[in-house]
C-alpha cells in the first residue's frame, strides 16, 4: 500500500489557533474543503495514473486507490491511498538484485538438486477485450488457446519451508530433499511451528506451443465462469537474472502537481470559517 499524507503537521490548519476554534465552534468549511482536496488528490492521482500505464494496469491502479476521510479522533487529518500490495514497487521501482533477493527471503523457495534455489511464479493472461492487470493476449493467440484441453488443480499440501529447512532435515524425511512433500495434508503452522509452505497439485491438460514469448506454455483451467490461462516462469539463483522494474513515481508526481491547489482549497476554507465566527461574534 501507498498513501498521500496531504495534512503536515506544520501547516497552518493544524496550528493552535486552528484547533482551539474548531474547539470553539467547530471548523465547518475547512472540513468541506478537506473532502474536496481529498477528492482533488484522487482525480489527479488517476489522471496521473492513466497518462503512465497501459489502459489495463491502470484499471487494477486506479481501482485501489480509496479516500480515507477524517474521523472524529482527529477531524482535521485525511489521506488518499492506493490499496495495491505492489503499488509502492510501481512507485519506487525495482533493481533486479532486489527482485532476484526474494529467493533468499520467501516460504515459497524450492531446492534442486544441486542444493540451487528456485521459485515458480505463475502469471495470469488475459483474453482480448478483457480489463486487467497486463496486456490481453491477440485475438490469434486466444483462438489458439481456446482449443487447448483444460488442466486443473487437483489438491493443496503443505510442507515445511525449503527455505529454512536445513539439510540434515531433508535428510531425515521431515520434508523431501528434492521438492516432493512427504508430509502431504499437513495445515500450516504444524511440524514444530516451523513456516510451512503451499503446494499446489495439477493434473495437466495442453500446452500452447510454437507462439513464443510470454505466451509459449500457456495453458487453458476450466471452473467457474470463465477459462483463466496461465503460464508459470522460473525464478532461479543459477539462471539468467530477471529484469528490474521501473520506477513511475505517480504519487511523487501527483504529490508536487496538487500541493499548491490544495492548500488553497485549504487556506480559503479556514479563512471563510474566522470569518464565520467574526460576523457572529459581531452580531
Amino acid at each position: 500500500m501507498i498513501n498521500i499524507n496531504f495534512i503536515l503537521q506544520e501547516s497552518f490548519f493544524r496550528t493552535k489557533a486552528a484547533l482551539e476554534l474548531f474547539a470553539m465552534r467547530g471548523l465547518p468549511k475547512l472540513e468541506n474543503a478537506i473532502i474536496d482536496a481529498l477528492v482533488l488528490i484522487r482525480k489527479e492521482w488517476e489522471n496521473e495514473a492513466n497518462s503512465s500505464f497501459t489502459p489495463n494496469r491502470t484499471y487494477e491502479y486506479n481501482r485501489a486507490i480509496e479516500i480515507i476521510e477524517p474521523t472524529a479522533d482527529d477531524p482535521l487529518y485525511g489521506k488518499v491511498v492506493n490499496r495495491l500490495n505492489y503499488a509502492r514497487v510501481l512507485e519506487d521501482g525495482m533493481t533486479s538484485a532486489e527482485r532476484m533477493r526474494i529467493l533468499q527471503t520467501s516460504h515459497q523457495v524450492r531446492i534442486n538438486k544441486k542444493g540451487g534455489k528456485y521459485l515458480i511464479i505463475p502469471f495470469r493472461h488475459g483474453t482480448p477485450g478483457t480489463v486487467s492487470m497486463g496486456t490481453p493476449m491477440s485475438a490469434s493467440i486466444h483462438a489458439q488457446a481456446k482449443k487447448l484441453k483444460p488442466s486443473f488443480r487437483t489438491g493443496t499440501t503443505w510442507e515445511v519451508s525449503q527455505q529454512l529447512a536445513s539439510a540434515s532435515m531433508r535428510d531425515a524425511g521431515l520434508i523431501s530433499r528434492y521438492g516432493s512433500p512427504t508430509n502431504m495434508g499437513k495445515p500450516r503452522g504444524e511440524q514444530g511451528g516451523l513456516p510451512m509452505a503451499q503446494r499446489f497439485t495439477y493434473q495437466w491438460g495442453g500446452r500452447l506451443k510454437g507462439v513464443g514469448g510470454i505466451h509459449e506454455g500457456m495453458v487453458k483451467f476450466e471452473g467457474g465462469k470463465h477459462s483463466q490461462y496461465m503460464t508459470f516462469r522460473v525464478m532461479s539463483e543459477h539462471g539468467k537474472p530477471w529484469a528490474g522494474i521501473r520506477a513511475y513515481k505517480i504519487v511523487e508526481k501527483t504529490s508536487a502537481k496538487v500541493k499548491g491547489q490544495v492548500e488553497a482549497i485549504l487556506e480559503q476554507g479556514f479563512k471563510q470559517d474566522v470569518a464565520d465566527m467574526e460576523a457572529a461574534a459581531r452580531a
